[in-house]
């Protein structure tokens, strides 16, 4: 739709109009025709490189971690046309959780030519985020009229989580082999073979392969896969006020990278895992293998803490569900009294639970003291403060 840029034209072509019609003569009459001429001439020739236009979106790659860079560029074309674009304002509208990328510049394109902005994005903070999509203001040469034109060309660029590699991590197994808990990893399954290799001092001899010894002439024993699947349960605390005090998010993304690396870590030692998170959809997510490990990863990124249940009593419904003696690890920005009773109540009827909390003051150590009393041993991550500007994207 083609708008009125300025009105002092008009003015200047409605006093032209009066001299014609008061006056009148050659030179008012010739006047009004280089005011019709040059109103006409503006509007055709916007009309006509504004439908010339078009974009294209260009970028490296859709799915980063968070903190790594990505180039994206944005092209205006001036294709086919035999005027140049020449006054024209190009600009974004990008998503407003990633501000670093907007740009507003007023631009000249040349007939059959293009204009490159490009940028270079450090997206700080995990999400999914809406980038591509432009606003063009294109004016005459006169500046008597404008339009407005949107390209809708947009991608979701994907920021996962931060990746910290765990040396160790103590996961217990939680699952019955037949009726009784394994207590260790090396619990082997007989019917499935997993690999055959040369005997070693201490293998026992009930694993030696006998037709593969008596080919070879040297003792060969199998090994076989483990019986005991372990499963790491990661609920993380969705509740929307235990991140009140959490001022930009630094506590809610800190959490979720430690469910990312815990996640990492277990899955590499092919220990399932199986994640909760308390929102009010209440997902669940199980990882049986690394295969699934990205899938995790995306629905981490995604991760709000808007939940309307508090997390004792989350826990407290779901620990209905979950097999007697599994292993949790609850994520929590905070302990209260409230958390406390309902962690060392689950530890009485035989669950594992391991606690990790992420603001520190005298209060949580007292929590965490009296926890420790009942055998349960919560573990403290201090997130990485940074500047502000970090934080704002």
């Amino acid at each position: 739709m083609v708008n009125i840029a300025s009105y002092k034209f008009y003015f200047i072509g409605g006093v032209i109009i009066a001299l014609t019609i008061v006056v009148g003569g050659d030179i008012p009459n010739f006047v009004f025709k280089v005011w019709v001429l040059a109103l006409l001439f503006s509007l055709l020739t916007l009309i006509y490189y504004v439908n010339k236009l078009a974009y294209r979106f260009e970028i490296e790659s859709t799915e980063i971690f968070a903190g790594q860079r990505v180039r994206i560029r944005y092209k205006l074309a001036n294709l086919g046309s035999f005027i140049p674009a020449n006054n024209i304002t190009f600009s974004n509208t990008s998503d407003e959780k990633l501000r670093q990328s907007e740009f507003c510049e007023k631009i000249y394109i040349p007939a059959n030519d293009y204009y490159e902005i490009k940028r270079d994005l450090h997206p700080k903070r995990r999400g999914f985020y809406k980038i591509g999509k432009v606003k063009v203001i294109a004016k005459d040469a006169l500046g008597l009229f404008y339009v407005e034109k949107f390209f809708e060309q947009k991608d979701i660029l994907t920021v996962y989580p931060n990746l910290i590699e765990l040396k160790e991590f103590d996961i217990p197994p939680s699952d019955y082999f037949g009726e009784q808990t394994i207590a260790s990893l090396i619990s082997e399954d007989y019917t499935s073979i997993k690999r055959i290799r040369k005997y070693t001092q201490g293998d026992p001899l009930k694993k030696i392969n006998q037709r593969l010894t008596a080919k070879m002439g040297e003792p060969y024993v199998n090994e076989y896969d483990s019986s005991s699947k372990p499963k790491l349960i990661l609920l993380a605390d969705a509740y929307t006020h235990s991140y009140d005090n959490d001022e930009y998010s630094i506590i809610e993304d800190t959490l979720v990278d430690t469910v990312a690396s815990i996640s990492h870590y277990a899955l590499m030692n092919k220990i399932e895992v199986l994640y909760i998170d308390s929102t009010n959809k209440h997902p669940y997510f199980n990882a049986r293998d690394m295969g699934s490990f990205m899938p995790l990863l995306k629905r981490l990124a995604g991760f709000e803490p808007e939940g309307s249940l508090p997390l004792e009593k989350f826990l407290l419904d779901e620990a209905i569900s979950l097999s007697f003696n599994s292993s949790i690890v609850l994520l929590t920005p905070s302990l209260d009294l409230n958390k406390c009773r309902i962690i060392t109540t689950l530890k009485k009827r035989g669950f594992d639970i391991m606690p990790i909390v992420f603001e520190t003051s005298d209060a949580q150590e007292e929590l965490k003291r009296n926890l420790r009393k009942d055998n349960i041993m919560p573990v403290t991550i201090r997130p990485k403060y940074k500047k502000v500007d970090d934080y704002e994207n």
